[in-house]
C-alpha cells in the first residue's frame, strides 16, 4: 500500500494557532494539487480581531503587497509563520534560501524555480501568550533585507550592502563629532605635536567605530549576534583591534593632508576612504 510523503509543518511560536487546520493542510499537500498549504490572516472568513493590533493589521497588508512582488505568489499572506509543504520541497530549495530575514516562508516562495501552487486556510489569529511582539524590534528592517536580498542581492550582496550602509551612516557620526570637538577646541594649532584637528579625528573615528560595531552586530551580522554584557564588551575589543590599523591609516592620511593646506573635513573624509579601505 502506498504512503503518503512525509511533510514540514511550520507553526510560529508568537501566536496561539489553530490545530484543527492541521488535517485540512496535511490533506491538501498530500493530495498533490498543490504545493504548499498555508494558514492566513487576511484570506476570506479569517479573522484578526482577538489580536487587537489594527496598526500591525495595516503594516501587515503593506509588507504583503510587496512580498507578492518579489515572490510573483497571489497570496493574502506570504509573511505567514503557520504553513506545510511537502519535505522534498523543502530539502529541494534549502540550498538556495538565504536565511536573511525572518519569514521562511517569504524565502521559500521566492526561492523556489517555478511558482508554487497555493492552498490558503482562514485562520483565527489569536494574540500572543506571552513576550513582546518582534515587530517592536529589527523585523520591520529584517523584512526589508529579505525582500532586497531576494530582489538584488545576486547583484550586490547583502551582507555587504548592510556593511556599506552601516559605514556610511558612520561617516556621518564620524564627522558630526569631529564637527563638535572642533567647535568646542577652537582654531586646528598647526604648530604644535598633536594638533586639534588630529585629536578630534582619532575621536571621531574611536566613536563611528563603536557606532558600527553595534548595528553590524545586531543587523548585518544577525545569524552571529553577541548578546549580553560581557560578550558585547569582548567583541567590541575584538572590533577594536580588528579596526586599528585603518584607524592609524585614517588619522594618518587626514593629518598629513591638514597639514600640507587640505581643509579639514576633506581631509577627514579621505583618511575615512584610505582607513575602510
Amino acid at each position: 500500500m502506498a504512503t503518503a510523503a512525509p511533510v514540514v509543518a511550520v507553526m510560529d511560536a508568537d501566536h496561539q494557532h489553530d490545530p484543527a487546520l492541521l488535517p485540512g493542510m496535511l490533506k491538501a499537500v498530500a493530495s498533490g494539487n498543490y504545493d504548499i498549504a498555508v494558514a492566513s490572516r487576511f484570506a476570506e472568513g479569517a479573522s484578526t480581531e482577538e489580536w487587537g493590533r489594527p496598526d500591525r493589521v495595516r503594516a501587515s497588508n503593506i509588507a504583503n503587497a510587496i512580498a507578492r512582488k518579489v515572490t510573483g505568489v497571489e497570496l493574502s499572506d506570504p509573511m505567514s509563520g503557520y504553513f506545510m509543504l511537502p519535505t522534498a520541497t523543502l530539502r529541494a530549495a534549502a540550498p538556495n534560501l538565504s536565511g536573511i530575514g525572518f519569514k521562511i516562508l517569504l524565502d521559500i516562495l521566492a526561492t523556489a524555480e517555478e511558482t508554487m501552487r497555493v492552498k490558503e486556510f482562514p485562520l483565527n489569529f489569536a494574540a500572543r501568550a506571552e513576550g513582546e511582539s518582534k515587530l517592536d524590534r529589527t523585523v520591520v528592517f529584517e523584512f526589508l533585507v529579505g525582500l532586497y536580498d531576494k530582489w538584488l542581492g545576486r547583484v550586490i550582496p547583502t551582507r555587504f550592502a548592510l556593511f556599506g550602509t552601516i559605514g556610511a551612516m558612520g561617516v556621518v557620526v564620524h564627522m558630526a563629532v569631529m564637527a563638535a570637538f572642533l567647535s568646542l577646541a577652537g582654531e586646528t594649532l598647526r604648530g604644535n605635536v598633536v594638533t586639534n584637528f588630529e585629536l578630534g579625528q582619532t575621536l571621531a573615528a574611536l566613536v563611528a567605530m563603536t557606532f558600527n560595531f553595534f548595528p553590524n552586530n545586531a543587523l548585518t551580522y544577525a545569524d552571529k549576534r553577541l548578546t549580553g554584557t560581557r560578550a558585547l564588551v569582548k567583541g567590541w575589543l575584538k572590533f577594536g583591534v580588528t579596526c586599528s590599523v585603518g584607524l592609524l591609516a585614517n588619522v594618518g592620511v587626514a593629518a598629513v593632508l591638514v597639514r600640507f593646506g587640505f581643509h579639514e573635513y576633506p581631509a577627514a573624509l579621505a583618511g575615512i576612504v584610505i582607513g575602510s579601505v
